[in-house]
């Protein structure tokens, strides 16, 4: 299992088998025509994912704006089986792990998708289930292998691989699986958090990695800071500062076969740097974890907090992912925490962070009496509450961006 799935994996049991979900192969709403020219000034990229009947599938489509009803699974386009989907110049991509093939779906007037050409990134070394993908622009992009050592080079609009290189990989202790998340952007570096892990023993890496790839040179470079544990989560700031978001802390430190862990808290690298800021932290309380950190704005986050009391005896100790939490407001400058009333004390399922032209969104999950998602309703978080955005039946969002 993999940090990157861990809650969603855990609670993926509890998705809402849809039997109804469309049989939609190449095309959705419309033939994907690009003849006459009258694409709309902007478009939204939405990839979901479900639980059906045959096992886990994901869905995209294109929309001229960010949704405002429900979502209709029957006008998107089946992608495949579990994977991850972003844009890049224009058009919807899909990564399917297991065929190691990225498939691009092109984008028409009409803002139907129309299956196009694929390449295979598994024979360059390309392996596992990774959400690294970096867009630098619409003719080049790169992929990171799940567990470091390897990137591919390659080119979204004539779909070629350019050049496949090794990288180095952090220094962690032995027996430990490295995975890498999904990219943070600040002009030509890209920001990822890194994990290090023994999914036997829950040994754990004791220090927070920063993986940092400079797009000019084609450079891989890393940072450790002991201050804090190793985290997926991340945001860049308008300003182009990187902060580290952490997550489950509370869990390793409960749990894991590594002892002496720190506390949760949050690191900073600022704009055009590639190093942790020495003079920057912010601890959580003595005796909480989050479950994790959504960015609000440039100066605050929405922190999902677990009281360590709760933590469940080690023999139970995946009821953890499932705890109740205390939905909090933090300021990264200053510390300064307040309750966030505006979203329930349930656990999420999935901790992507997705923004939308400066805008964060947050999954809110309605279970029925036998704990299944039966709808995942989306809301714009603010410093002064959640507005609703749209609501999806059942599944997960794998992205919500814009494509051009």
């Amino acid at each position: 299992m993999t940090t990157r799935f861990m809650t969603t994996t855990l609670t993926a049991l509890s998705l809402l088998a849809l039997g109804a979900c469309s049989s939609t192969t190449e095309t959705a709403t419309g033939a994907g025509s690009r003849t006459n020219g009258s694409r709309p000034p902007g478009a939204i990229l939405v990839a979901q994912r479900f639980t059906t009947p045959d096992g886990r599938a994901a869905y995209m489509g294109a929309f001229p704006e960010m949704p405002k009803t429900d979502v209709d699974v029957s006008k998107l386009v089946e992608l495949g089986p579990e994977g991850d989907a972003f844009a890049c110049g224009g058009y919807g991509f899909f990564y399917d792990p297991d065929a190691g093939r990225i498939t691009r779906y092109d984008v028409g007037d009409d803002l139907g998708l129309t299956k196009g050409p694929s390449i295979d990134v598994l024979q360059e070394g390309i392996t596992g289930w990774t959400g690294a993908h970096v867009c630098a622009s619409p003719t080049q992009a790169f992929i990171l292998n799940e567990s470091g050592g390897r990137i591919v080079e390659w080119n979204p609009k004539d779909m070629l691989v350019v050049s496949a290189f090794d990288v180095p990989k952090p220094e962690v202790r032995p027996g430990l699986t490295l995975q890498f998340f999904e990219p943070h952007k600040a002009g030509d570096l890209v920001y990822f958090g890194v994990t290090a892990i023994n999914w036997d023993t829950l040994e754990i890496e004791p220090r927070a990695i920063l993986a940092v790839f400079d797009i000019a040179t084609k450079t891989l470079s890393f940072d450790y800071d002991d201050r804090c544990q190793p985290s997926l989560g991340g945001f860049v700031d308008s300003a182009g500062n990187y902060y580290q978001l952490p997550e489950d802390g509370g869990y390793w430190a409960t749990y894991s076969a590594t002892t002496g862990l720190p506390r949760d808290c949050v690191l900073r690298v600022s704009r055009g740097k590639k190093t942790f800021d020495d003079d920057y932290v912010q601890y959580l309380g003595d005796g909480e974890s989050l479950r994790s950190m959504w960015p609000v704005d440039d100066e605050h986050m929405l922190a999902t907090v677990i009281p360590l009391a709760s933590a469940p005896p080690k023999e139970k100790s995946d009821d953890w992912f499932s705890l109740p939490v205390q939905p909090a407001l933090v300021n990264v400058k200053t510390g300064a925490r307040t309750p966030y009333p505006h979203v329930p004390p349930t656990q999420p399922m999935n901790s992507r962070k997705l923004v939308v032209d400066g805008k964060s969104y947050y999954q809110l999950y309605t279970y029925d009496d036998q704990g299944r998602t039966t709808k995942v309703e989306l809301v714009n978080i603010t410093r002064e509450g959640a507005a609703k955005a749209f609501t999806l039946v059942g599944g997960d969002f794998l992205t919500i961006e814009r494509l051009w």
